[in-house]
């Protein structure tokens, strides 16, 4: 065997690989390979509505269940709910509740503050 028999080999390995991973990708973007059992001509019940990246681990996720949406932040060693029970846009034509509120309440809940020994702790305080 020649070089130009290795070469016409590796293109054929890289075209083949090459397709196989561009079927892979229009089979995800079709959601062809999802398994929904028994929801065949029905609408979907749950969604992800929204996904927006707070930092590098967490996430806030809007997932719409019915007419409801609820309001989540994954990730960083902690999943909460921040909201739930959200009117869909959907449904009543207005636009969900204030995100930014959101946001800061889901802030207020994910943030630690820092242990100082004091009166409150019962460090410090004489004994008797």
């Amino acid at each position: 065997m020649d070089v130009e028999s290795y070469l016409r080999f590796v293109f054929a390995l890289i075209f083949v690989l090459a397709l196989i991973g561009l079927a892979a990708v229009v089979m995800r973007r079709m959601g062809i390979g999802y398994r929904t059992a028994g929801r065949i001509g029905k609408p979907r019940r749950l969604s992800i509505e929204e996904t927006i990246p707070i930092d590098s681990r967490r996430r806030l996720i809007l997932v719409r269940r019915d007419d409801k949406e609820h309001l989540l932040m994954i990730g960083g060693g902690n999943d909460i709910v921040v909201e739930d029970g959200i009117p869909s846009a959907s449904t009543d034509g207005e636009a969900p509740a204030d995100f930014k509120g959101a946001l800061r309440k889901a802030e207020q809940a994910t943030r630690t503050e820092p242990v100082l020994g004091g009166a409150d702790r019962g460090y410090g305080e004489p004994k008797t």
